[in-house]
């Protein structure tokens, strides 16, 4: 389970609001990596449950991809409209597709998949919502229910209508570049970052990670913009490899 933070736009297609999906019990230390963040306005960013987090941003989104605390971004797009089936509609599924669209042009490869993710998605007009996006961007859904393009329908936020969340990566911010393998029980790298946060690390400082496995914690803290020494250490051949 996750949380999320929201963020705006200035074209048609844009939005300047956007959902960060959190690790639950982590809202704290996301939200201080998101001040970081130069047009951010702190006095926007407001947890709405935990393990969701939502915010105005007017800056770039590539700066959203580098931030290390939070799962996944997702850009919001409103909707008035009283229930899912209306999406359905032709100038609701045109103006979806526009904003889908919006979204994968930013991207440097096309996705493989998509996903949907609602409350009710094995319903039957989700099952539709799926048809016609399967036939319209000619992508098959997912076998694990998300895929590289996915995409959430919820009801909106303190007014009626309803809300299209569309993930602005193909896949998750916790999904690291560095890490080769999945081994089953590998700490997620979300929360290793926030483990290294907490460990207040001064410049020059040493650490030793016992028994360290994946070594999860340490790439994290190497990341770091601090010159400090790690080592790790176990005695499973596989993890040493």
């Amino acid at each position: 389970m996750g949380a999320f933070l929201y963020i705006s736009s200035k074209s048609k297609h844009m939005t300047n609001q956007y959902e960060a999906e959190v690790i639950i019990g982590l809202e704290d230390i996301a939200i201080t990596e998101l001040k970081t963040l130069d047009i951010l306005d702190p006095e926007t960013i407001n947890v709405i449950r935990p393990g969701f987090i939502r915010f105005i941003y007017d800056g770039s989104t590539s700066n959203l991809h580098k931030l290390k605390s939070i799962v996944a971004i997702y850009a919001v797009y409103a909707f008035d409209i009283p229930r899912p089936k209306a999406i359905l509609g032709h100038q609701n599924f045109t103006q979806l597709m526009q904003h889908i669209t919006h979204q994968l042009r930013q991207w440097q490869h096309p996705p493989a998949s998509f996903g949907i993710g609602a409350a009710g998605a094995d319903s039957s007009v989700f099952q539709r919502i799926k048809h016609e996006l399967s036939q319209t961007l000619q992508l098959p859904l997912a076998d694990d229910g998300k895929g590289e393009l996915f995409i959430r329908f919820m009801p909106a936020h303190k007014q009626s209508g309803w809300e299209v969340l569309i993930r602005i990566t193909q896949q998750p911010l916790a999904t690291r570049h560095w890490r080769i393998h999945n081994v089953p029980g590998a700490l997620n790298a979300t929360v290793a970052f926030a483990m290294t946060q907490l460990a207040n690390l001064t410049p020059h400082a040493h650490t030793l990670n016992v028994c360290s496995g994946t070594a999860t914690i340490l790439i994290e803290q190497a990341s770091l913009p601090l010159q400090t020494v790690a080592f790790a250490l176990d005695n499973a051949p596989s993890m040493l490899s």
